[in-house]
């Protein structure tokens, strides 16, 4: 038996928001306070990307600071000049800018949905041009983009996705702007207070429930 008396287990569903609350804190106390500030400093849950620009010395003190605040807190990193992978992202410096590029772990085996399993249809489509443009958004120039979706579209093959729909999907993530596409859409969310759902488990047969519900939405 196994008694946790501190943090939680993985895959809690409240894990995520105790570290983003935990992190917030300890950021507010102990990262923006210290008297040498990155020029960037960007955090998802537990990962943190900071761009530095004040040498080497200082960001080993700035690390140290970090790790000397809290016993419960212990900080590794990857440093380099050149480039470095954050989440899903290799970000490079090239010619005094920053270069974004598609990055995938090694243990990634990019084990998508089967066409051919019971999902809905829509579900199914919508899995190739969702990735498509996710890799749209993170590769700054458009060969990069183009490369991946090659290498993308065997993955696809390889789930017996048609060909005609994995290609139309890199044809239409290509055509959005890239730009617009970062831009957060304060609308996209839109306004769902005053609907009524109807969740039921989905099996390829089930139709009639819809046509049921909408027969009889009146009651």
């Amino acid at each position: 038996h196994y008694l946790q008396i501190k943090g939680t287990a993985m895959g809690t569903k409240a894990a995520v928001g105790y570290a983003n609350t935990t992190l917030g804190f300890f950021e507010d106390k102990f990262v923006y306070t210290y008297k040498e500030q990155p020029l960037l400093y960007k955090r998802f849950i537990d990962d943190i990307f900071i761009i530095w620009t004040k040498g080497r010395e200082k960001l080993d003190e700035f690390i140290t600071h970090l790790n000397n605040c809290d016993e419960n807190f212990k900080f590794t990193q990857d440093i380099s000049d050149k480039s470095i992978h954050f989440l899903d992202t290799t970000i490079s410096l090239e010619k005094s800018k920053l270069k974004s590029d598609l990055y995938s772990k090694p243990t990634d085996s990019h084990n998508y949905l089967r066409y051919d399993s019971a999902h809905p249809q829509r579900c199914k489509d919508s899995i190739p041009y969702s990735q498509f443009l996710r890799i749209r958004r993170i590769c700054s120039d458009t060969s990069d983009f183009i490369q991946h979706t090659k290498e993308y579209e065997k993955y696809f093959l390889a789930k017996d996705y048609p060909v005609s729909l994995i290609r139309e999907a890199a044809h239409l993530a290509l055509s959005r702007d890239r730009e617009s596409l970062l831009n957060q859409n304060e609308n996209s969310q839109g306004n769902n207070q005053n609907s009524i759902f109807l969740i039921s488990t989905y099996h390829p047969h089930y139709h009639f429930l819809k046509e049921m519900v909408k027969k009889n939405w009146n009651l």
